[in-house]
């Protein structure tokens, strides 16, 4: 397993005199390198791994996004919460996220530069009139790949199970899908976001579960989720 300290020791301290943009682009290179490396031990089996690897690079590249606030709040406040979340694939998971987050803030920021140094555009010519083209019909994708909406109920030994947490994980995905929903009064849930379909592990925590359905190791729920609406019905025991 990689530490912290050697997922990411490669990376230099920024040097002196780099302007805002030169840092920017070096903090963003540096974690779509290690956010690559890290996906391969994920899905290698390793998710511990990976989750050291985001962990160093995130807070390696902190030097670099001095001049960001926002960006480096983001990083402060996802190393901090995923430290304190148990289990090594939803850990990996959040940083996975943390990381493609500032990787898009970065592009923002550049985007922003770009914009800036643009010079001013010349008259535009009148345009000639154009014909209009027939569109041709959106041919929809594959059903399987299509995304499809999650709830359900929860009980325990057939009565409603109420402010627990159910946790689904993507078992199959190229990158891996970690959402969680929290049951009502009679049991009931349902997922804010869509989910693409495939298998997902299926974990419940709280109070009441057996210590068996808090982690995906241990526990024996699994569900495939199709195109359209889905509805899973557990009765733990």
């Amino acid at each position: 397993m990689l530490s912290s300290g050697t997922a990411f020791a490669q990376v230099p301290a920024p040097a002196a005199g780099l302007s805002a943009a030169q840092l920017d682009q070096a903090a963003a290179d540096a974690l779509k390198e290690v956010h690559n490396r890290g996906a391969d031990l994920y899905n290698r089996g390793d998710p511990a791994a990976a989750y050291r690897m985001y962990e160093g690079a995130l807070s390696a590249v902190r030097p670099f996004v001095a001049h960001r606030p926002a960006i480096l709040k983001a990083i402060e406040d996802g190393l901090n919460e995923t430290a304190k979340t148990d289990g090594a694939k939803i850990q990996a998971f959040r940083l996975h996220e943390v990381i493609e987050q500032v990787r898009a803030d970065l592009k923002a920021e550049a985007a922003k530069v770009a914009a800036e140094m643009k010079p001013a555009a010349l008259p535009a010519k009148t345009p000639e009139p154009v014909k209009p083209v027939e569109k041709k019909p959106e041919v929809p994708a594959a059903a399987a790949k299509l995304p499809g909406s999650l709830a359900g109920t929860l009980t325990l030994a057939g009565k409603p199970l109420a402010g627990v947490d159910v946790t689904v994980v993507s078992l199959d995905q190229a990158v891996p899908r970690v959402v969680t929903a929290t049951t009502k009064e009679d049991g009931t849930f349902e997922f804010a976001e869509k989910l693409p379909a495939g298998q997902y592990a299926v974990m419940i925590t709280g109070k009441g579960p057996a210590a068996k359905y808090t982690t995906v190791g241990t526990s024996p729920l699994r569900f495939d989720v199709v195109a359209g609406p889905n509805t899973m019905a557990l009765d733990l025991e």
